[in-house]
């Protein structure tokens, strides 16, 4: 079950937010709303309104499977971390600059539904 964290997301908030605001482009890709269980579906549905709210774009795309996280065309944070949501001691998570890395990930995921 996926239990998602204010806390987490709070932290998670903060950095996005002042990226988006220094003009950085956020996108996040999660699967749709209606593909979490009843009790994540209104926290996941909360984040993603103060996601928007801040300047992120949130891309719906059924059947996600890959953890990472993308800013600005070039920073990628990829691992076993759920971004936005619980956390637990297992999780594992690495940042790589790399514009060529963060544009191989977008295209795994345009891939996948073809």
């Amino acid at each position: 079950m996926l239990s998602l964290s204010r806390t987490r997301f709070a932290i998670v908030k903060k950095h996005l937010s002042s990226k988006s605001i220094g003009g950085i482009k956020v996108e996040i890709i999660t699967k749709p709303l209606y593909q979490y269980k009843d009790i994540s579906k209104s926290a996941m549905t909360k984040i993603v309104n103060e996601l928007a709210q801040i300047g992120c774009e949130v891309i719906f795309k059924e059947d996600v499977y890959q953890k990472f996280g993308s800013i600005d065309e070039r920073i990628v944070w990829y691992g076993n971390i759920h971004l936005l949501g619980y956390g637990q001691e297992t999780e594992t998570i690495m940042r790589i600059d790399s514009i060529e890395v963060a544009e191989e990930l977008r295209q795994t995921l345009k891939q996948e539904k073809q």
